[in-house]
């Protein structure tokens, strides 16, 4: 055959043999689902199959995982009076094609998770066969000439979000565990009665890290869409109507807050009292004290294993020993002392250098060490008697 000329049957081979490299190639990276999930495909390499070279996060391509069947829940939001739009959005990072919100007039049909993501998985089912759905925020508009005046008559409720970037007051959070329905309502003007019996604010107590808050109840004649709670003049979080006590976590131990609680409706706040809760005296983590261990007493020869008789009759004797704390051997900022017999104590290296004493007189002797670090010395010094013979 001359050079540059191909037949017919050696392209159908390269051909035939290029799809087999590739069905090859996929068997190997996509493999099969884990166990417990139904049969799929992937549409890119996951940090499971990796793609060349591992897998590194953020993933090389955030992909989706068409799991059948996916478990949905529809969100159904209702108009009581008046017309407007909403923005749903499930509160994953990311949200891919097979995750986004279909919207038809007012309902939205949202997946309780569908997605696999690097290194973990946003499935209908966590490990061990536990439901785990996911939340949607929902965010009104009202159209023009109308003004939205909360979610009201059920039969679902949503929470107020707590303060984040392109969220208000308005903006609400529903677990989509089950078919949801949200009804809206909206007037010809906003509301201009603000939230009646201003919440009372008290602190029932404080500890090192934390502050328990509680408020009287406030009411709204169309909508009371929570509390908002004030720290240091600043929006800290928001809370629920039905809320009415809480204990802050990770604040400052030996520091004064101040703190304020408003009731909210979907344009007007009732301010609370105004209080100062102090946390209690930070308190130094208790560090437990060093213990000295003796590891090789030696007799006669520069090595030897274990412990040996408490009598010999060689005068002279060398020591290893070492530190440990809860178990754990410590070296790092460690020094020691050592005394023998009735000589005072004195400093000493390490105990993997050993220290040796020759020339012992016969009779008793008693040898210890002790270890310090940041704790201090440790109170119960590691020692060893033994008795010099003839």
């Amino acid at each position: 055959m001359r050079e540059g000329v191909h037949s017919p049957s050696a392209s159908v081979l390269r051909i035939g043999l290029g799809a087999l490299l590739v069905l090859a190639f996929a068997l190997l990276f996509l493999g099969s689902p884990p166990a417990g999930h139904a049969a799929a495909a992937f549409d890119a390499y996951t940090c499971e199959n990796p793609p060349p070279g591992g897998c590194q996060l953020p993933c090389p391509t955030e992909v989706s995982y068409n799991q059948q069947p996916v478990t949905s829940y529809v969100l159904t939001v209702n108009q009581d009076s008046g017309t407007g739009t909403y923005l749903a959005k499930e509160t994953e990072p990311t949200s891919l094609s097979n995750c986004a919100e279909v919207t038809s007039g007012t309902t939205w049909r949202v997946a309780q998770l569908c997605t696999f993501h690097c290194q973990h998985w946003h499935t209908y089912i966590q490990p061990g066969g536990t439901p785990f759905p996911g939340n949607t925020l929902v965010t009104p508009t009202a159209d023009a000439g109308f003004s939205f005046l909360g979610w009201v008559g059920g039969p679902d409720a949503c929470v107020p979000v707590n303060p984040l970037t392109g969220t208000t007051r308005l903006t609400c959070s529903v677990l989509m565990d089950r078919n949801r329905t949200l009804t809206a309502k909206y007037g010809a003007s906003p509301d201009a009665t603000p939230p009646t019996n201003a919440p009372v604010l008290s602190s029932p107590g404080t500890g090192t890290f934390s502050v328990q808050l509680s408020w009287t109840a406030s009411a709204d004649e169309t909508w009371l869409g929570g509390y908002e709670l004030y720290r240091n003049g600043t929006l800290y979080k928001r809370y629920p109507a039905g809320q009415t006590s809480v204990t802050l976590t990770n604040q400052l131990c030996n520091t004064t807050y101040q703190y304020r609680v408003d009731a909210f409706d979907s344009v007007n706040a009732t301010a609370s009292n105004t209080i100062d809760a102090t946390t209690t005296t930070c308190s130094s983590p208790v560090i437990k004290k060093l213990n000295t261990q003796i590891h090789v007493i030696c007799y006669r020869t520069k090595t030897c294993a274990g412990y040996p008789s408490h009598r010999t009759r060689s005068h002279r004797v060398l020591f290893h020993w070492g530190a440990t704390r809860a178990g754990k051997e410590v070296t790092a900022g460690v020094t020691y002392q050592c005394k023998m017999d009735k000589r005072a104590w004195a400093k000493c290296r390490p105990g993997f250098y050993g220290k040796t004493y020759t020339r012992l007189r016969l009779g008793w002797h008693t040898f210890r060490v002790r270890a310090h670090d940041r704790a201090g010395w440790d109170p119960t010094p590691a020692k060893w008697t033994w008795r010099i013979v003839r």
